[in-house]
């Protein structure tokens, strides 16, 4: 004990901390921790900002430095911001989960969809067959503090698929799925009273494979696909309100938006409406390959930094690209939208036989001629912006900066700033076989998770400001979202969702 005591390397001296700091330098994250609980001169010399931030990121060049520390500056009124540091990186990189808990709806179909409202209080399970499950979240109470609120079979006409997304500032859903009977979707505007009755407020239809989108509380989009000619599809973007008249049946409110040449062939089946701040001129000055941003960089935390001030509102949608790989949407691409919405009233003086009749009628005359190629782009509305992926896309997010988006896809996780679309960061993650065609991601200012294998069940994490693997996290069955809640920085949990259950996993 008295050798252990004397020894050199417990010296508080000036020429002992400098060969440990000599020693820390060369160690990865884990080794540095391990280093750290040591002892209490380790622990003090292991704390030092520069070993952590080498560690994690050791090419990192002075800009993006310089970039991390004015983002860092400006996201102080931001929790997760207030108290960061190299260290702290270290020890969101460094940090293990585990389950607690399991989510279990009554009905006990296999689940398909998971959506959590902005104050994550409030989550929307979706199984086969359009059995709606909405759980609420009460920390006060023992377990997970989530408990079943409402069951119910919101249509008896849908198949195996679905997806529901709520509303940003009210208590109603946005839930579609597959008719049975038909080729396309159906989606309902469910609204909820206080005790969790619910009502629907409004149908539309949209093609198939298309999720819910919100435009605000009271509109939202879908998108209609139609073969114009061979080898030549387009999808036409409607805006719907969810205000309606009834006349023997319900009746939407609709009005196209814009119309989308689908490049390629590619269906358009991953969107996003974002609200995002303008536009800056250093955010166009860049241009690599996804493939080649391989650590963080300026543009990537650039893209970190929450900006104030006045908004645009913006389309984003997977797509091919021309020449691309057919059938493929290898690409994402941006339209701007309108900041506001006037829709007419709609008041339909015919029946439902008097317009079945009149459709019959047109159906039965003889089809133009259908346009060349050129003549039906020249009827579409270009991109303002692309950004060309390496893989295929399988799942979008936007970060809470409301500046980049997070894509997964079938060979990495790729980071893409916003509106400019260039690529600021590729996490790799090597082939996989894929068998879904579809996954949830989400991202806090913390970490990025996503299910990436398909049906192994597994989910990635990443730390988000030095872009370092985090740890994977297996199940049984397999994963098809990944959702962070809102929480404290201190207290991590994210929720996967699988085809048996919703697993609650924490720090």
């Amino acid at each position: 004990m008295e050798e252990v005591q004397n020894s050199p390397w417990r010296n508080n001296d000036g020429s002992t901390v400098a060969v440990l700091q000599a020693v820390f330098w060369y160690m990865s994250p884990s080794d540095l921790g391990r280093a750290a609980a040591v002892c209490q001169m380790w622990r003090r010399v292991a704390s030092a900002d520069f070993l952590w931030r080498h560690s994690l990121v050791p090419h990192i060049t002075p800009d993006a430095l310089r970039t991390l520390r004015n983002t860092s500056a400006n996201n102080q009124h931001i929790a997760s911001w207030q108290a960061w540091s190299w260290r702290r990186e270290g020890a969101l990189a460094t940090a293990r989960w585990t389950r607690r808990t399991k989510l279990r709806p009554t009905a006990g179909a296999p689940l398909l969809h998971v959506a959590i409202d902005q104050t994550g209080t409030h989550l929307a399970l979706l199984a086969e067959y359009a059995q709606l499950s909405v759980w609420e979240r009460n920390d006060s109470l023992d377990g997970a503090g989530w408990h079943e609120v409402l069951s119910k079979r919101v249509s008896d006409e849908w198949g195996v698929e679905g997806a529901a997304e709520w509303a940003p500032n009210r208590r109603r859903l946005l839930i579609g799925g597959p008719l049975i009977l038909a080729d396309r979707w159906e989606f309902l505007v469910l609204d909820f009273t206080t005790d969790w009755h619910s009502s629907v407020v409004c149908r539309g239809s949209s093609s198939p494979g298309t999720w819910p989108n919100w435009l605000d509380d009271a509109h939202f989009i879908t998108f209609h696909a139609r073969l114009a000619a061979p080898h030549c599809a387009t999808t036409t973007v409607c805006i719907n309100a969810t205000t309606q008249g009834t006349h023997s049946e319900y009746v939407g409110v609709v009005a196209p938006l814009l119309r989308i040449y689908n490049e390629a062939g590619a269906n358009i089946t991953h969107t996003l409406v974002v609200d995002m701040p303008e536009s800056t001129i250093e955010d166009r000055q860049h241009d690599e390959s996804p493939m080649e941003c391989r650590e963080p960089h300026a543009l990537y935390y650039r893209c970190l930094r929450e900006i104030r001030g006045s908004r645009q509102r913006y389309l984003i949608v997977s797509g091919g690209l021309r020449g691309g790989k057919r059938g493929e949407a290898r690409a994402l691409l941006g339209w701007h939208l309108p900041a506001s919405f006037d829709m007419p009233p709609v008041f339909l003086r015919e029946g439902i036989a008097e317009r079945l009749l009149a459709r019959r009628q047109r159906e039965a005359e003889p089809p133009e001629e259908p346009p060349g190629e050129e003549a039906l782009r020249a009827l579409c509305s270009l991109p303002e912006a692309s950004c060309p992926l390496p893989a295929t896309v399988l799942g979008l997010v936007l970060h809470p900066s409301g500046r980049s988006v997070w894509v997964t896809t079938t060979e990495g996780i790729a980071c893409v700033s916003l509106p400019a679309m260039q690529p600021a960061l590729w996490l790799p993650l090597g082939p996989k076989d894929y068998s879904l065609y579809r996954v949830q991601p989400h991202a806090d200012h913390d970490y990025m998770v996503s299910p990436v294998s398909g049906g192994s069940g597994a989910v990635e994490v990443w730390s988000v400001r030095s872009g370092v693997h985090n740890a994977s996290l297996i199940h049984e069955t397999p994963a098809l979202a990944a959702l962070l809640l809102p929480s404290q920085p201190s207290a991590h949990a994210v929720l996967v969702l699988t085809t048996e259950a919703l697993h609650v996993c924490k720090i």
